[in-house]
């Protein structure tokens, strides 16, 4: 096995890896009722030392870095804003759907604080690891074996297209025990905001779309 493969295999496994621990044992560390300890610090601190000691490729090759806006990013970007609160409304009409978050149907301003707390200690990390480290990572290390034009590289264009199918399928599964239309959403939005991450060639705009549909949730389901 070459360098290229044990780098994807660590990748890969340490990304499942934070899925598993984060799934299953992050109740076991929960703060004031809202804070994920266990999800704000592996979602953030494997990646970081990962990339540091194994991987070795420049956090800005990692989407950590502002991003490049052209006017197709603004125009696309303006239609989300508008998109976003149009098709939550019409999934929060869905019954079901609104059984599952019926905790949330009376908000007092200390949950809402909650819901705040809890958002901030799990999108961000959602966000860099999956968008930036797993995403990033993939694609850069894809493009890595062999020699420019060689038969055994990856085309930056297929890397990017098995980078987005990989991030998709994470997040997607992630979401398997929540309610369908979530999980579903997830087979859109993830692979749309992975390529406004590799189009812009960072992770910010994709991290404040996210944010934009956490608001607008919050707002609906109450």
């Amino acid at each position: 096995m070459g360098q290229q493969e044990k780098k994807l295999c660590i990748l890969i496994f340490s990304s499942l890896a934070i899925q598993f621990l984060c799934r299953y044992y992050s109740k076991y560390f929960v703060y004031g009722n809202s804070f994920h300890a266990l999800i704000f610090v592996l979602r953030f601190c494997v990646p970081i030392l990962t990339v540091k000691f194994f991987l070795k490729i420049s956090w800005k090759n990692m989407g950590i870095a502002l991003p490049k806006i052209s006017r197709t990013s603004l125009l696309w970007l303006t239609s989300i804003l508008i998109l976003v609160p149009v098709c939550l409304y019409i999934i929060k009409l869905n019954i079901s759907y609104q059984g599952y978050y019926n905790h949330y149907a009376r908000l007092s301003d200390a949950t809402y604080l909650r819901f705040a707390t809890f958002t901030f200690s799990t999108l961000f990390g959602w966000e860099f690891m999956h968008r930036g480290y797993l995403l990033f990572g993939l694609k850069e290390l894809l493009t890595q074996g062999g020699t420019e034009g060689s038969s055994n590289q990856v085309s930056k264009q297929t890397a990017s297209v098995l980078a987005i199918l990989i991030v998709t399928c994470f997040e997607t599964l992630y979401h398997f025990l929540k309610p369908d239309l979530e999980a579903f959403g997830m087979l859109i939005g993830s692979p749309f905001l992975s390529l406004i991450a590799l189009k812009t060639r960072s992770i910010l705009i994709p991290l404040m779309i996210h944010l934009y549909v956490e608001v607008w949730f919050i707002i609906y389901v109450t």
